[in-house]
Formats: structure tokens, sequence, C-alpha cells
């Protein structure tokens, strides 16, 4: 489009968009109208030129207009053919000012040779071509410059539905998680598919060139983003937009777990790839806090990593044997954490109650911890050529079996090699991002991390360690339960007691709700801040005694529930006895009819008198008369043994009403 103003062209003003109505050459004025309320103004040519020239206002319904640069320096061969060009439209004007025509001039020169400006000669082109370069020359200069970039295919080689198969192939097969086709076998699979639908002849093939081209230009320029993993493409995808510029000791402090690819042997037997959980200082790269263990990462790991960093490590260096003037240590402002289930727990949430800000980044995106991921890397370089490394060539397990025959070392031999890399080689060796970042000379603060450190703590106020009161508050978890004088304190299905119980007793009193604090990760003691000086008073655990190790209590649950399931099942007898009891304990009680129904006394003594007889009964059988003392018994006439109904006499029996007690007759 014309760069010059046209009408129902709109200007973007600060009172609104504004469309030209008319532009009167005579005057030198234009009409414009307001888009939302309509009315109408006018404005100088000049006025307009300066409000756009100043940015205020701005032309809106111009498209971008194209120009073309022909750049002859890197393209020899046309910069030679304008040269044979312009030399052969020179001999033709000489003949023709000497009186021929045209014609005549470009006959006398067929068969000849042309010698350009460089001093390279070539043979004259044909008529026509001389024919043209007379016309282009009269014309248009600039066409005497071949259009070399303009040559080739005018339409696709391929039809639409080429491309089409190329781009749904690519969304139904390449560009998945995890695909097994690359970039060469989708050109084979999909010229065996065009051939057979009759996109292309039976001779052609669609070349992988092609079906990157047409990727990128149709699909998407990055050809694996939708291939990788999207937990790794987080990562690895991620655009580097702003720099981190931490602006002071302690502002920023990033935390993580890496696995260490070496062998370490131990009391069980060879461990692989122990934890190893670091923290660091971003704005001098000093290494603040470290943990190393054979297992997991827990909680208490992530707080024992962070102790170590917000309080002195001068103990530690002298029992590691660590030769480092410095000991940096203090209270951290933004703690940046990844979002493992270690960092996650009630105990971590309570360090914001420390003033200690807590981000958490998704699992995966180590581009959010830049910091500690170049750290990692780095002590993997550095320490790579110990014995029991299964890094090779920068791949991590590439030689696990031949590092097996080393002298493999032990977790704390390896701790120390670790914390030496830390505070004897790291923290002197120069960062590219302190010698590219600064350049105000007079206000070198060093290009080494201990150099920042030291400038730091002579320029800033370094954050003071928190107090240690606070810091054990934050370590245990607290829970409300009733003390009793029988059971002690419940806490998850244990109970804790002690000599400490009857303190606690003669404080808050029996089935008082207290307050108690605990360590998820000790499951042997929990502690009852004292009624009147607040101190803690530790209760323990019933079940352990002094080689007790100490579990969490998550562990210790668990053992507890393996211990239980290893009795087993019920025996078919113990099956049967409590069928039985459940059978006998539902059975519908037997209801009586009729009479008068028995009172508690009289059902009761009735039960006891057949209990009597049926005791009585085994104790004759238990207990049978001897032989002899039947034989000699008083023997009786058989028709004496019974009693007829007619030799009973009868009697007159007086009914008398029964008389209540106190009570009186008539």
């Amino acid at each position: 489009m014309s760069s010059y103003l046209r009408r129902d062209e709109k200007l973007l003003t600060p009172d609104g968009i504004y469309s030209v109505c008319s532009i009167q050459s005579d005057s030198e004025r234009v009409e414009l109208m307001n888009q939302s309320t309509g009315g109408r103004h006018y404005a100088t040519i000049a006025a307009l030129r300066c409000e756009l020239s100043n940015g205020n206002w701005k032309r809106i319904s111009v498209n971008p207009i194209t120009g073309e640069t022909v750049d002859l320096t890197n393209n020899p061969k046309a910069r030679r053919r304008q040269q044979f060009n312009i030399a052969v439209l020179d001999r033709l004007k000489a003949l023709m000012r000497n009186g021929s025509s045209a014609a005549e001039a470009i006959r006398a020169l067929q068969g000849t040779t042309i010698e350009t400006g460089d001093g390279s000669t070539k043979m004259m082109c044909s008529e026509r071509t001389a024919y043209r370069i007379l016309r282009d020359g009269a014309e248009n200069p600039l066409k005497l410059i071949p259009a070399y970039a303009a040559r080739g295919n005018h339409v696709p080689r391929y039809s639409e539905s080429v491309k089409e198969l190329i781009l749904s192939a690519t969304e139904a097969v390449y560009a998945v998680k995890k695909s097994k086709i690359q970039i060469n076998g989708l050109a084979k699979h999909l010229t065996s598919v065009a051939i057979q639908r009759g996109l292309i002849p039976q001779d052609k093939t669609l070349s992988r060139e092609l079906i990157k081209n047409v990727v990128v230009a149709h699909w998407n320029p990055d050809l694996d983003y939708k291939r990788l993993d999207p937990r790794i493409a987080r990562s690895a995808k991620a655009v580097a937009k702003n720099r981190i510029v931490p602006g002071a000791p302690m502002h920023r402090v990033e935390q993580d777990t890496v696995h260490l690819p070496v062998l370490v042997k131990t009391a069980e037997g060879i461990l692989q790839n122990p934890y190893l959980m670091v923290s660091v200082d971003c704005y001098s790269s000093v290494p603040l806090g470290w943990r190393l263990v054979p297992t997991p990462v827990t909680a208490e790991d992530t707080l024992e990593c962070i102790e170590v960093g917000l309080f002195s490590k001068k103990k530690r260096f002298d029992q590691l044997g660590i030769n480092c003037e410095l000991d940096p240590c203090g209270q951290f402002l933004d703690l940046h954490l990844d979002n493992g289930s270690e960092n996650r727990t009630e105990r971590i949430n309570e360090l914001n109650t420390l003033g200690i800000n807590i981000t958490r980044a998704p699992a995966h995106s180590g581009h959010m911890k830049p910091f500690v991921e170049r750290l990692h890397k780095s002590l993997k370089i550095a320490l790579e050529g110990l014995p029991g490394f299964t890094r090779f060539e920068g791949e991590d397990g590439a030689r696990t079996e031949e590092a097996k025959k080393d002298e493999l070392m032990t977790l704390e031999q390896l701790e120390r090699w670790i914390v030496r890399f830390f505070f004897e080689r790291w923290i002197h060796q120069s960062i590219e991002r302190f010698i590219t970042a600064d350049y105000l000379l007079d206000q070198n603060m060093g290009v080494t991390p201990a150099q920042r450190w030291k400038m730091a703590e002579e320029h800033f106020p370094t954050p003071l360690p928190p107090n240690r009161e606070s810091w054990v508050q934050i370590r245990f978890l607290t829970r409300t339960a009733s003390l009793s004088n029988k059971t002690g304190v419940s806490i998850d299905g244990f109970r804790f007691r002690g000599d400490n119980l009857a303190i606690l007793i003669g404080q808050y009193g029996p089935n008082a709700d207290v307050t108690v604090r605990y360590n998820p990760s000790d499951y042997r003691f929990v502690y009852v801040p004292d009624k009147n000086t607040a101190e803690l008073i530790m209760l323990v655990n019933a079940e352990v005694t002094e080689q007790t190790p100490a579990f969490s209590f998550s562990e210790a649950k668990a053992r507890r529930n393996h211990v239980r399931a290893l009795a087993g099942p019920l025996p078919a007898v113990a099956k049967q006895f409590e069928l039985d009891l459940a059978q006998a304990s539902l059975a519908a009680p037997v209801r009586h009819s009729g009479g008068r129904k028995k009172g508690h006394r009289e059902e009761q003594k009735a039960i006891r008198d057949t209990l009597k007889l049926a005791a009585a009964v085994d104790r004759a059988h238990t207990t049978p008369i001897p032989r002899a003392a039947r034989e000699s018994g008083a023997q009786t006439d058989s028709n004496d043994s019974f009693i007829t109904d007619d030799s009973i006499p009868t009697f007159s029996v007086e009914k008398r009403p029964t008389q209540k007690s106190g009570g009186t007759s008539t």
C-alpha cells in the first residue's frame, strides 16, 4: 500500500480513532471524523505529519510496504552478468552513435567477444538478448541485473493433498510423546502412502527435506517439542526471558537434590546413587548447606540441610578437615525448592514463621533453579575421576560395571570430597556471570564466590541466623493430646510415659489436655511443656529400649504392621470358634407363652438348681458307689418299690389367700 496519506485511512490518537474523510490539497488541510462520537474537525497536513513524527498519532490501517534489495556482493554470478550486460549496452550505443541502426549494431557484434569491466571476455549474446538489453537499458538500468532469485518453480511441485498428508501423519505418529518415528522413516512411509493414493508418480519420492520444510512451515518450527515427555519438555523447552539478578546475600537461596552417579561401600553392601541435597546462595554462588543420605530424602533431610545453611559451619569444617576461611550462614529471605514430597510437609510450611518465603517449582523444572543446577553439574564433572563414579563422557551410569571393580569409598569419605570441592575449589573459581554482569570498574564486587561473599559482608548487612529456640520449634510438630495417669500421652497409636509423667500429672492433673511437641522422624520421644517454666519435658515411648533405632513414626507403624502380618491367618479351629460365638450371641431369645412371667430371682434360682442337679449327676458318674456297698445294702420287697395312686389317702386342703407382709387377714 502507498505510504502517502489516503482517504478512509484510520489514525489512532489519544482522543480515539479518527478516519480521513477528505484531503484538501489547495488549503493543505485534512478533514477527520471521530469514529466514536461522529464529530468532525480539520487539521493541517503539517500538523498531522508532526503528530505522526512525534509518535502521538499512529496509522493503523496501513499494511507494511516491502521493497527489494539486491546485494551483488553476495551474488558474484549476478554481478558478472550485470557487468557483461553493461558492456554489451555500451558497445551497441557506440555503434549507434556512429550512424548504425539497432539491428545493424547487433548484427555487427555477432560472433565477437565482449570485454567486461573486470578484464574478462565473453562471447556476444544472441540477438534476442541484445534487443532486450537495449530495451532494459533505456527503461530502467536496474533491469540489467539478472533476477536469479526469482527463478525456479512458480507453482508448487507437490499438491495440497501431499501437504495435508504430511501434516496429518505428523500429528498422528510423529508429534507424539516418545514417538519411534523419525523424519527419515516418516518420509519413507509417506512416500509409499502417496504413491498408493496416486498423489505422486511411481518414480518419485518424498524427501526428508520436503517433510522437514512442510513441518517447519505449516506445523511448528520446533520439530521435537511434542515428542518429549511433558515433564522434561517443561525445562528443555523453557525460554530464558529474563536474567535472575539477586540483590544481596541470602535474598535468594535455591535448594535441590541430585542423584550422585557413584557407588559407595556400606556395611550391607554396595550402595548405588546416593542422594545429595545442596542449598546455594544465588547472589554469591557460595554453597550454604548440604546433606548426603543413602535413602530417598525426607522432610527431616530438608530441614537438616536448611539448618546447616542457617547456622555456623565451623565445627563441621573441623570435623571434616576443611580449610576454609569463610563461614557463610544467616537467615534466608526467599527459599526456592522443588515440589517433591519432602518439601510439602507441615514443618516446611512452618518456615514462614521465621520470615522465610518459600517458592516451590514444579517437578522437572531445573530452569527455575538454575544456580543450584549449575553447581550440581560442576560437582559431577569435578569428581567423576574418583573411584566408584559411573559417569563416562557426560552420561551418568555409563560405567557401572567397571566402577564395581574400583576401590570404593564410604559415605563419609565421599562427603568429605564433596565439601572440599564446595569450600576449597568452587568458591575460588571464576564465575562467568560475575565477569559479564558488572562493567562498573569502581564497584568491582569480585569474580569468584569467595570474593563476592567477602565484599558483600563489607558493603551489605548480612542477615543473622535465627534464634535456636525458634528453630527447634520448627523442627517439631504440635498436637493436643490427653494426659492419662495410666497410659500417659498417646500419639499415632504409641503411648509415651516415663519418670516425668508423674511431674506432668501433678502439674496438669489426670485426663487434662496438654500441648505435645514431637519430631515425626523420631518415634522414641515426645515433649510436653512445663506448666510453670514452659521448658520441654520428655516422655519416652513405652515400646522402646536403649537399643531401639530412632525410627520415624511412619516407619515404626509400617514395621508394626509387618510384624503383625507375620502371625498369619487364624487357624480353622479359631475361625470356627468365632463363628459359633457369633451364632450363639445373635440367636433369638426363647419366648415363653402363657402363665406368669418369672421374676429375675426365680429364673436365676431355677437355672442354678438345674446346674446343681447336673453337677450332682456328673459327680455320681465320676465317683460311682462301689459294688460292695451296693451288695451289702438293705434288700427291699419289689412289691413295695412303687406306690400306686389308690394307695394315697385323700386329704381336705383349705385354701387361704396369700397375706402380704405387714397386712392382716380375716
